[in-house]
């Protein structure tokens, strides 16, 4: 059984590879903001109107006000209503690809959740996931809390938080050019996390899309 479950690992591999030469030439979208700790920081300016924003899904968002502007935001597709100003350090959690109206006071725009695309970022099901864990000695890494990696985790992995990443790369440097599986609760955080990580140089990152959820769920092991 494990012979034939190496042997499927090694097709998924050769196709994932592949693509990913493949897709070498495709330019990543630009985005609004910048990556501090795990939160993607993103402006709005004051009370100007169509405001256009770009985000990835997954993404922890913390809004800044430029200039005039005053009163909650509200992307109301999305059940977001928050106050920057009165909470600056909060952030909202952006996990519904598509195009959303927002406002904030005067300013008025849309904010567009993009899957995140990438020549060296690839998502795996919970079946890819395994299998690629027993090929090339990948480095499969847990970017959620310590809490949660307590109450679970996937077998021979590595906890790094994904807000303490970016101070945390040198520990795993030695991994640029090899696969590094990343998985969080759902698939947001892992996002987050392999955007980082091929920011930083790494070139071989897939997620687990369904995070620990979509792993149980499909009764793979965890190890406690």
């Amino acid at each position: 059984m494990r012979r034939t479950f190496k042997s499927a690992a090694a097709v998924l591999l050769f196709l994932l590879w592949s693509s990913w030469s493949a897709a070498a030439g495709d330019a990543p979208p630009a985005v609004s903001g910048r990556v501090v700790d795990g939160i993607r920081e993103v402006e709005i300016a004051g009370a100007a109107p169509d405001q256009r924003l770009t985000v990835y899904r997954g993404d922890y968002v913390r809004f800044r006000v430029s200039g005039e502007a005053a009163g909650e935001l509200a992307i109301p597709e999305l059940g977001i209503r928050h106050s920057p100003a009165s909470d600056p350090a909060a952030y909202v959690k952006l996990e519904t690809p598509g195009v959303f109206a927002f406002t904030l006071g005067a300013a008025r725009g849309t904010i567009t959740v993009l899957d995140y695309r990438e020549a060296a970022y690839r998502e795996a099901t919970p079946a890819e996931f395994a299998a690629l864990m027993l090929e090339g000695e990948p480095l499969v890494l847990d970017v959620r809390t310590p809490a949660e990696y307590a109450r679970g985790r996937i077998r021979g992995s590595v906890l790094i938080p994904v807000q303490h990443l970016q101070a945390r790369l040198a520990e795993i440097a030695a991994f640029k050019d090899r696969p590094v599986l990343v998985y969080c609760a759902s698939g947001n955080r892992s996002t987050v996390a392999s955007k980082i990580l091929i920011d930083n140089g790494f070139r071989r990152v897939v997620n687990l899309r369904t995070g620990i959820v979509g792993w149980e769920r499909g009764n793979f092991p965890l190890e406690r």
